[in-house]
């Protein structure tokens, strides 16, 4: 992800909202995510694109920060140090392709690289998609929830142990 990147995925942040929208899966609106956040993940080097046919097709946020509502949840790994899933986004135009299974595996190399053995991350409860997606990858869900973006319905948060 660079500079050059900025305008694109702040479109694609809003093209991903409204087809989550129309899909009647209130998980971002449009004060979430926003172009500082893209900025954000640039300038601490923690956001990646996959290119598909020299277009960017999605982009994911990887990195250590937790939200302070993550002590709250029960994890499944005790470890302190995890690598983080932020913004995962796939453009609709490759929504369907494999492109987040293939993010969700870029993140366990990324983690194992960098000598951390716990991903996690948190999914709106009720994006099936996604929910099945983590699942299906081995990801467990945790005892306990967050709640973002002003919203009432809860993220479910997931944890996964990969090896060292």
């Amino acid at each position: 992800m660079t500079i050059n990147d900025v305008e694109y995925l702040s479109e694609l942040f809003v093209k991903v909202t409204d087809q989550m929208i129309i899909q009647n899966i209130h998980q971002w609106n449009y004060t979430y995510p926003k172009q500082v956040h893209i900025l954000q993940d640039i300038k601490n080097e923690s956001g990646f694109v996959w290119v598909e046919n020299g277009i960017i097709a999605a982009c994911i946020s990887l990195d250590t920060n937790q939200d302070s509502q993550y002590t709250q949840i029960r994890w499944h790994s005790d470890e302190h140090l995890a690598l983080v899933i932020h913004r995962l986004a796939v453009h609709p135009d490759f929504q369907g392709l494999g492109i987040s299974k293939k993010l969700c595996h870029f993140a366990e190399f990324y983690a194992h690289k960098m000598g951390i053995n716990c991903i996690r991350l948190d999914a709106y409860s009720e994006n099936k998609i996604s929910n099945q997606l983590y699942l299906a990858l081995g990801y467990k869900q945790a005892d306990g929830f967050c709640y973002f973006h002003g919203n009432d319905v809860p993220f479910y948060c997931y944890d996964k142990i990969i090896g060292k």
